[in-house]
C-alpha cells in the first residue's frame, strides 16, 4: 500500500499561513508546507514513517477509503474519451475480454474492478458520481497534478 492508494486533502491554513496535507482515513496523518507541493512532499514522508511504525508493531494501516467502483455501466460511459483496450493493458486486464464483458454488460470482478480503478487513479483521473446541476461546496476545487513518475491526485481548498 502507498500513498497513492489515498485521497490526498490539501488545504490552505489562512491564520497560520500554510498549506495543510492530510489523509482523511488516516486521522493522524498530516504534515504542513509553505507551498501545497511543499506539504505533499511533506505528508510523503510522514506517511512512509507512520507506515513503519505500524510494520513494527504488526499492525496495519487502515485501508484506503478509494475510489468509486469502477462498473462496466461506469466504464461504458467514458468509453468515448478513453481508450478501453488501453485501460485495460495498463491495468492488466485481457483487451478483449473487457471489451466482451461491457459488451454483454457483465459485472467485473472485484480484482478487475479494483486494478481499473488503480490504474485510473495513477493517471490522476477520477471516476466520481457527480450529478447533473451538482456543485461543489464553498472554494473547494480538484487540483490534479500529473507526474510521470509517481502521478499524484490532491483536494486542494484555495485561499478566500
Amino acid at each position: 500500500m502507498t500513498i497513492r492508494d489515498f485521497q490526498v486533502k490539501i488545504t490552505w491554513d489562512a491564520e497560520e499561513k500554510y498549506y495543510i496535507a492530510e489523509i482523511p482515513d488516516i486521522l493522524t496523518c498530516s504534515a504542513d508546507g509553505s507551498t501545497a507541493a511543499e506539504a505533499y512532499a511533506n505528508l510523503e514522508e510522514t506517511f512512509a514513517v507512520m507506515k513503519e511504525a505500524h510494520a513494527e508493531n504488526g499492525t496495519s494501516l487502515p485501508l484506503p477509503s478509494g475510489e468509486p467502483e469502477v462498473t462496466t455501466e461506469s466504464l461504458r460511459r467514458v468509453a468515448d474519451v478513453l481508450k478501453i483496450s488501453k485501460l485495460a493493458i495498463a491495468s492488466k486486464i485481457n483487451p478483449q475480454t473487457l471489451a466482451a464483458k461491457l459488451q454483454r454488460r457483465t459485472a467485473l470482478k472485484p480484482a478487475e474492478s479494483l486494478a481499473l480503478s488503480r490504474t485510473i487513479h495513477g493517471y490522476g483521473l477520477r471516476m466520481g458520481h457527480v450529478q447533473a446541476g451538482s456543485t461543489y461546496p464553498g472554494n473547494l476545487v480538484e487540483m490534479r497534478t500529473v507526474d510521470l513518475g509517481t502521478a499524484k491526485l490532491a483536494r486542494r481548498t484555495l485561499p478566500a
